[in-house]
């Protein structure tokens, strides 16, 4: 998902990348506030990116 991400914008690719933090803090085990913070973070990224790409690349009528 991080790699797709990056084909999207700087704002999704982040949001890919705080997935792969998220999911390296898992495991290691680091305590749960890290991990849904960075995850939270990461969705946040990843849809508001997605979105700005949608309306930059959508052919309006």
């Amino acid at each position: 998902m991080a790699a797709a991400a990056t084909t999207r914008g700087p704002r999704a690719a982040v949001g890919g990348a705080l997935f792969l933090l998220s999911d390296t803090l898992i495991i290691t085990g680091a305590p749960g506030f890290w991990i849904m913070l960075t995850y939270a973070a990461a969705q946040y990224a990843l849809a508001s990116g997605l979105l700005r790409y949608r309306e930059r690349t959508s052919i309006t009528t």
